[in-house]
């Protein structure tokens, strides 16, 4: 296994790109949300120096885990290669849900 896609790039999203970034495998980012997918990466280079700080974040360079995230607003582009997804898109309810139950 060398590529990763991560869907969804939440905080549950951002911390799987993070262990997979650092695992050594190539993530690919999806959000619809481009904004999500910069916050997503500030996380992890945060994340990164934090663990560096602490003697936590290993042999591999800051720069050589970064070069291993890629960011695409195309679900065909992120998966395309992929040999593992992690689904971390929120999972949001239509308001019509509840007007079905009394």
């Amino acid at each position: 296994m060398s590529k990763v896609a991560v869907v969804g790039c939440g905080i549950v999203g951002a911390s799987w790109a993070l262990v997979f970034s650092r695992a050594g495998f190539d993530v690919s980012l999806y959000d619809a949300s481009p904004a999500a997918q910069k916050d997503t990466v500030a996380f992890v280079r945060s994340a990164l120096s934090d663990l560096k700080a602490q003697g936590l974040a290993g042999d591999d360079p800051l720069e050589r885990v970064m070069s291993r995230l890629a960011t695409t607003t195309c679900l065909d582009e992120a998966l395309a290669g992929a040999d593992y997804v992690q689904e971390s898109a929120p999972e949001l309810l239509g308001s019509n849900v509840n007007s079905t139950r009394n």
